[in-house]
């Protein structure tokens, strides 16, 4: 059985350690598991940033960064205007949008 633990009004939980496995229960071992979980995938998320952060790219990497950004604009723009030709020739003939 569990004892009652004495709580003083700072302290809402009783500390971890002095939790034993057979107080227990499926609830709070959820619990346990989910807090867990989150914090593994937030340490996870910014060690990933401070990752990329230090990643000091070579003059060639960069440069392939921009012509790949360059290359991407430029389709998104070509994108753009076939869509225009399309809406244009779409209004000429009266169809619907």
């Amino acid at each position: 059985m569990c004892e009652a633990r004495p709580r003083t009004t700072n302290i809402l939980y009783s500390p971890l350690k002095s939790l034993k496995g057979a107080d227990l229960t499926l609830e709070m071992m959820m619990e346990l598991i989910n807090k867990t979980d989150y914090l593994l995938r937030q340490l996870v998320k910014s060690l990933e940033n401070s990752i990329t952060k230090e990643d000091v790219l070579s003059p060639y990497d960069r440069w392939l960064g921009r012509q790949m950004e360059q290359r991407r604009d430029e389709e998104k723009d070509f994108d753009e205007e076939l869509k225009r030709i399309v809406e244009r020739a779409k209004s000429e003939k009266g169809e619907p949008r």
